[in-house]
């Protein structure tokens, strides 16, 4: 089986939302993420306006659980933020 190795961009406001609020929306767009060949890939943070600490968390663990290379392009301050606090308090 050959693999991909072309970079796929997201823009995650786009596939989720642009409030990325609920915890099982970041599962689901982990699992469409694994579906991909895909292994370098780079979310979009453009147009994000607000990431719940439920969703963050989610999002970290999901991103700490997959066999991809992941970039994040365009991080909103307080996507950054949330996500900093998150990773502290783990």
């Amino acid at each position: 089986m050959q693999v991909n190795e072309k970079t796929i961009h997201i823009n995650i406001a786009e596939i989720v939302s642009p409030v990325l609020g609920i915890r099982l929306s970041a599962t689901d767009f982990f699992k469409k993420l694994k579906s991909k060949k895909n292994k370098k890939v780079e979310i979009d943070f453009k147009d994000v306006e607000f990431i719940s600490r439920s969703f963050a968390h989610e999002y970290l663990k999901q991103k700490q659980n997959i066999h991809k290379e992941i970039h994040e392009l365009n991080m909103p301050k307080n996507v950054k933020e949330m996500l900093d606090i998150v990773k502290q308090s783990t």
